[in-house]
């Protein structure tokens, strides 16, 4: 895992310089910061990320404020919002989820729907280090100055087509806002906020 990870970094870094040695067009800058950007996530073993989402399906909106450790493959979600669900934790393997309530574990099975807001946190950390970036821009966001990036997902043949939005704050590289569109349309949009430090129980 990490000789790939390793091999991962040293291509995103070789990106970066071939990209400087072009010689300043257009959006050259922005995409630079956008490498330096996934180059430093690379280097993370896992990303702990917290944040209100917003799954919009058209006819049914649901907003909820989640929590994430983990990475592309695994982690733990867990649901501060709603309050009626604040004690649920997602554990997340490689496709499937299992339910945790207290003592109680339930096994939901392999996942279906990509942009369902159990999935949304790995497949945006997958999007930000593995995704062809279209386009990279430097813009305010939440009051923010960020470096953007659109993120298309999936190559040819892929049954649905997903492309991630984001936005890093340009002074550490942390993620600011994001958002999801599937077929053209916005179905999940994040925007993160600062991690709670637990204090341990006495």
């Amino acid at each position: 895992m990490r000789l790939v990870r390793s091999a991962a970094l040293f291509a995103v870094l070789l990106a970066s310089l071939l990209l400087s040695a072009c010689g300043g067009s257009l959006g050259d800058r922005e995409r630079e910061d956008f490498l330096e950007i996934r180059a430093s996530l690379l280097e993370r073993e896992t990303l702990s990320l917290r944040a209100d989402l917003r799954a919009d399906y058209g006819d049914r909106v649901y907003d909820y404020r989640l929590s994430y450790v983990g990475n592309a493959e695994e982690g733990i979600l867990r649901i501060e919002e709603p309050l009626e669900l604040e004690d649920v934790r997602v554990e997340l393997t490689e496709g499937h989820a299992r339910l945790r309530y207290g003592d109680l574990m339930l096994d939901t099975g392999a996942l279906a729907g990509e942009e369902s807001p159990v999935q949304a946190f790995p497949l945006m950390i997958r999007a930000w280090l593995r995704g062809s970036a279209a386009e990279c821009w430097h813009e305010r966001m939440e009051e923010e100055d960020c470096t953007a990036a659109e993120i298309h997902m999936g190559g040819a043949g892929a049954e649905t087509s997903l492309v991630c939005r984001v936005w890093f704050r340009r002074s550490d590289g942390e993620p600011v806002f994001a958002e999801l569109a599937a077929e053209g349309r916005v179905c999940l949009t994040c925007r993160f906020l600062p991690r709670i430090e637990e204090t341990p129980e006495v």
